[in-house]
């Protein structure tokens, strides 16, 4: 009896066991359902804060004009306020210096206050170079002053100075042999020297001309002084000079017993001006000691030293100041002499 009731059960569960596994096998045939989920495109309003305020109105106040005389003169003329508002405008103030053995130099060219109020270019410019073509070499130093009639004469000074570096170059040899037989005593030295310098200032016209040339002008649009002085550099018991020029530029010496002895004067008539093909050129030959210091400069500004010299003469003995303390010196404030100022220091030092 228990024997035939095991029997049975074991029948049951084998029944049941194939019945469940024909289900699965039918459930895994019928397709599968997936359930993705519905993107619904709505717009979606965001609401962000905004600041508002006043808008701010930005106005140039107008500069107010400083007269002669008045407290707070000095600075208002060192400070340009406008600038010039012309084609080939140049930079307000320049300034250049070196140190060549026992030779200082010091060049400084700025705007003149009239300039300045006016919105004026400087026409004014300065050049230092050493040309190592002579033996020994020598410095050029160059101050060029471009006519007060004229919106292109600052680029006649700025051509000067450039093209006569290379003008000299061209002819160093001869000017050297000349030089030379000038310091021994050769009296045809003279002769030689003048035309040399004659030839060179006369073939800057060309330079110049092509420069107008360019600019649709005139050639005596970009008319210019020019005042030079060659320095022969390398150590010795006075230092010899050459100076040449074409227009009013002077050149002084303060001496070191603090005298002033003069080169060039600044010439007062209507000199004849660059470019020229025949330029009434003059030029001279001196030595300084040590102690003593060149100033070669343009009439302007030869105006300026002569009332400066009762201030500046004892630093300027003592020793060649600073660049910038030179800068702010030559850019002083003078109320009978606003216009440009250009000028290059050589300081012969001692010991």
């Amino acid at each position: 009896m228990e024997i035939a009731l095991v029997v049975i059960l074991a029948i049951i569960s084998s029944v049941l066991g194939v019945w469940s596994m024909q289900m699965r096998a039918q459930l895994k045939r019928l397709p599968q359902v997936v359930k993705e989920p519905v993107y619904i495109d709505r717009p979606v309003r965001v609401e962000i804060p905004v600041q508002t305020e006043d808008r701010v109105v930005y106005q140039e106040a107008a500069e107010p004009e400083i007269p002669i005389g008045h407290p707070g003169e000095a600075e208002h003329l060192l400070d340009p306020q406008v600038l010039p508002d012309v084609p080939d405008s140049v930079p307000d103030s320049v300034a250049d210096a070196a140190r060549l053995g026992a030779l200082a130099a010091r060049a400084v060219s700025v705007r003149g206050h009239a300039a300045r109020v006016a919105a004026k270019v400087r026409r004014q410019t300065v050049a230092l170079a050493v040309l190592d073509r002579f033996q020994p070499p020598v410095l050029l130093s160059a101050v060029a002053a471009g006519r007060p009639t004229g919106r292109h004469t600052q680029v006649g000074a700025a051509q000067a100075c450039r093209s006569i570096q290379h003008k000299l170059t061209d002819r160093a040899y001869e000017i050297d042999a000349a030089w030379k037989d000038l310091e021994s005593g050769d009296r045809g030295a003279e002769a030689r020297l003048a035309e040399l310098f004659a030839s060179a200032c006369a073939s800057l016209y060309d330079p110049l001309a092509e420069a107008a040339r360019r600019r649709d002008l005139p050639s005596d649009a970009l008319a210019t002084e020019l005042t030079c002085v060659l320095t022969r550099l390398g150590d010795g018991p006075s230092r010899r000079h050459l100076a040449f020029g074409v227009g009013s530029g002077p050149v002084a010496v303060l001496q070191p017993d603090g005298e002033w002895t003069t080169v060039f004067s600044p010439r007062t008539d209507n000199a004849v001006v660059l470019p020229a093909e025949s330029p009434t050129t003059r030029w001279g030959s001196f030595a300084v000691a040590p102690g003593g210091v060149v100033f070669v400069s343009t009439a302007s500004t030869a105006l300026f030293l002569e009332r400066a010299r009762a201030s500046m003469t004892e630093e300027w003995l003592q020793a060649p100041p600073h660049l910038t303390r030179f800068l702010w010196q030559i850019n002083q404030p003078d109320q009978a002499n606003r216009d440009d100022r250009s000028v290059v220091a050589l300081w012969e030092l001692r010991g």
